[in-house]
């Protein structure tokens, strides 16, 4: 994944990406690691606050939308791969707590 991916909560809004590392890039866009989306804001979520909900504001577990590379480290970090595209996963601060959707990584093949 690149930082020209988009990511999501299931409610609509839009996570902040932010890549810790900018000397590793695929066609000049850095590549994100681990733990650059874990604590990424997000802005714009729908779900409408009550006594019973919260809206999310920050990613808390990407897996299993978004994973650590098993094969690719940078400067000592895994690289993050999108497992599914498309597919709520992980798990956002939202009451109840909401999803994540990886719309576009960004990249799909790594080129070398």
């Amino acid at each position: 994944m690149t930082a020209a991916a988009v990511v999501t909560c299931m409610h609509g809004g839009t996570v902040i990406i932010q890549p810790s590392q900018t000397m590793v890039t695929i066609e000049g866009v850095p590549i994100l690691t681990v733990p650059d989306l874990v604590g990424a804001a997000i802005v714009g979520c729908a779900l409408v606050p009550s006594t019973n909900t919260v809206p999310c504001t920050a990613v808390v577990l990407t897996d299993p939308v978004i994973s650590a590379s098993p094969t690719t480290m940078i400067g000592g970090k895994p690289a993050y791969i999108a497992a599914t595209v498309g597919a709520p996963g992980g798990l956002t601060n939202s009451v109840p707590p909401g999803m994540i959707i990886c719309v576009n990584p960004g990249q799909i093949i790594a080129m070398g």
